[in-house]
């Protein structure tokens, strides 16, 4: 059978955790607030950062999980996307002072966009940690991994606690807007939807080896802490954000 995929987009992604409010020290999932992706598009002077409703990805799955997420930020410099992982302190009336800890970096590699049949796949392989450790195994962070995306049509309705509100929706323009016709998801020209905050994504888990489904195969660098790529493109700054994780994929 002749290969039916096409790459459409490629790139550098990385995968992000913040801690629970008043949190000093991450000890286990239970103390992650949110889970972040953020992708930065090849040759694309723009970064997605993407919440993913779970904490964490779909598993891997033969019946395929599907979990939900919305593009939170984009920003036309990485400085706009690093600002959102900083320690912040905030006064409330009731409880005092609040601390939230910074993001801690739990993962980065390289990614694709990828059409096959009638739909498309967001597919990536890791390039740090080497070796995946407790971090990335609640995260559910392969070393490689596809998922099958579709995005949601702001003028269908969604159930009653589902998704973000309707004030909240991408606004898309009426060529984009167009695609979706009376259908309430699709899964096509995807970098074009993650490209407008408030773009709602349902993901849902293909497989591992995703070169077997897709014929396709990404080129991920062997990195290290001194060229890992999320300090010199997204601008974390190492003095600020715990290290463990990225490396050693310790919880902290």
């Amino acid at each position: 059978m002749a290969n039916q995929s096409q790459i459409l987009e490629k790139g550098e992604i990385y995968f992000i955790y913040s801690p629970k409010v008043q949190e000093e020290k991450v000890t286990g999932f239970s103390d992650v607030e949110r889970f972040f992706l953020v992708m930065h598009p090849k040759d694309q002077n723009l970064f997605r950062l993407i919440i993913i409703g779970h904490k964490k990805l779909p598993p891997i799955t033969e019946k395929g999980e599907a979990y939900w997420g919305f593009v939170d930020k984009i920003g036309r410099k990485a400085e706009e996307i690093e600002d959102e992982f900083d320690p912040e302190s905030h006064l409330t009336k009731t409880q005092g002072e609040r601390f939230r800890g910074p993001g801690r970096p739990a993962g980065e590699g390289v990614y694709a966009l990828a059409r096959h049949t009638d739909h498309d796949h967001l597919i990536y392989s890791l390039e740090l940690p080497e070796k995946l450790g407790p971090v990335q195994k609640d995260l559910n962070i392969e070393k490689s991994a596809s998922y099958i995306l579709s995005v949601k049509n702001p003028s269908q309705s969604t159930p009653k606690g589902v998704g973000l509100e309707e004030s909240a929706e991408a606004r898309y323009p009426k060529d984009l807007q167009s695609e979706f016709g009376s259908r309430r998801f699709i899964s096509k020209d995807l970098g074009q939807f993650l490209n407008y905050e408030g773009t709602q994504i349902l993901f849902v888990s293909a497989a591992q080896n995703y070169y077997k489904e897709l014929d396709i195969r990404l080129e991920p660098e062997k990195e290290t802490l001194e060229t890992a790529e999320i300090f010199s493109d997204l601008k974390m700054e190492k003095v600020i954000h715990p290290l463990e994780t990225l490396v050693k994929g310790k919880w902290e």
